[in-house]
């Protein structure tokens, strides 16, 4: 199995001038834009995989829902997995597994802000994004 980290080529929280400029949007998981809304965009191997995750604030509540999918990894098992972390220490005890659909998408509803660790099995691959920061 081969290992990749994620690197972040889009942040629609901040100025993105010094990240990608080939870097595009993915059609909006939530529809039209919304306010807490936004997306990361990390590309694996040199873009040869992408994984867009989209965030959007619970409303009245300081939580986020979570919507990801990959694109480009070919492999035949399809599972995710987020872990908080603490400090520097992943809380492995608290891991939320998910199985992504037929298109690798995958959700995470009413998660409380904080840094986790994102982990995409595919079968071939093992993808880290690290720190996942809502």
């Amino acid at each position: 199995m081969q290992e990749y980290v994620g690197e972040l080529v889009l942040d629609t929280r901040r100025n993105n001038s010094e990240l990608s400029p080939t870097a595009e949007l993915r059609s909006g998981a939530f529809g039209p834009a919304l306010q807490g809304a936004y997306q990361l965009l990390y590309q694996v191997d040199g873009g040869r995989v992408a994984v867009d995750l989209q965030m959007q604030r619970v409303p009245d509540s300081s939580r986020f829902n979570l919507i990801g999918q990959v694109v480009g990894s070919q492999g035949p098992e399809r599972q995710v997995e987020l872990v908080p972390i603490k400090g520097i220490i992943i809380e492995g005890d608290a891991a939320m597994k998910s199985t992504a659909d037929e298109t690798f998408t995958f959700r995470y509803p009413d998660l409380q802000p904080g840094s986790y660790g994102l982990s995409i099995y595919s079968g071939l691959e093992d993808i880290r994004i690290m720190p996942l920061n809502l």
